[in-house]
């Protein structure tokens, strides 16, 4: 029992982080610095978490240290006007060195952190290449074990619903025939599954659209998770296949 809930705490890890660049992998610029942030482990509502955030060398630099200051992204406003952590207003970074921000969880929601230039002065001598895209996404939930259970329940309907294609397609194939497929089944099946990808693939993995999310709903978390998205683009497959069979064996009544 104990190994199935490690695994299933690491799985809901996995689909909760965000990553950012690897700035070991970032060749020194002359003169700028690039900021890279590490994971942030969503936590309950009262419970600590971390940041951590590391700057490349800047090559030619006056300047071995710069002063940010740390805020909320102010677009998204929360119910009751509270944010959802507690955070330090402020942040030391050195030269191609390691910083922690630590923080508490105030209150239930998903927020994105901002760093801005403390001064005038700090922008002009330690200018940062990314900074504007460096807004590490943080999560306050109000129980993790829920949070478990949710992705459980999701896994599970995946396979359920994911094994129904294949008796279909084995069928068709042993038959060497599709008489008695409905097409029309066929053509609504593969227009809701396109729609259902373009929104599960659009909602999951682009930030803009996300980020729209956010604003509308400051409160809640993504709805969608990973085996919805994976589980709509092979429904998306497993339907174009039967409709391919369609073509190479005999055609649907």
């Amino acid at each position: 029992m104990a190994v199935w809930m490690n695994f299933f705490l690491y799985l809901s890890w996995f689909t909760a982080v965000s990553i950012a660049g690897d700035c070991g992998h970032t060749k020194p610029e002359a003169g700028w610095y690039r900021l890279c942030y590490g994971h942030i482990k969503t936590v309950e509502i009262g419970q600590n978490t971390s940041l951590t955030l590391y700057t490349s060398p800047a090559l030619n630099s006056s300047n071995p240290s710069l002063l940010l200051n740390v805020t909320l992204d102010s677009l998204i406003k929360h119910p009751r006007g509270s944010q959802i952590v507690e955070l330090p207003s402020q942040v030391t970074l050195e030269n191609g060195s390691t910083t922690i921000i630590l923080m508490r969880g105030l209150s239930a929601g998903r927020d994105n952190l901002r760093f801005y230039y403390a001064s005038a002065r700090e922008n002009m001598s330690t200018p940062i290449k990314n900074l504007n895209n460096v807004q590490p996404p943080v999560a306050i939930v109000h129980s993790l074990p829920l949070n478990i259970i949710i992705i459980i329940v999701g896994w599970i309907y995946f396979v359920a619903w994911s094994v129904s294609f294949y008796p279909q397609i084995i069928e068709n194939f042993q038959r060497r025939s599709v008489v008695g497929l409905n097409f029309d089944f066929l053509a609504l099946n593969i227009t809701g599954y396109i729609t259902y990808s373009v929104f599960n693939v659009g909602l999951y993995w682009i930030p803009a659209i996300e980020a729209m999310y956010f604003r509308r709903h400051p409160g809640g978390v993504n709805p969608v998770q990973l085996n919805d998205v994976i589980f709509a683009l092979h429904g998306l497959w497993a339907t174009a296949f039967t409709i391919f069979q369609c073509f190479i064996l005999k055609f649907c009544l």
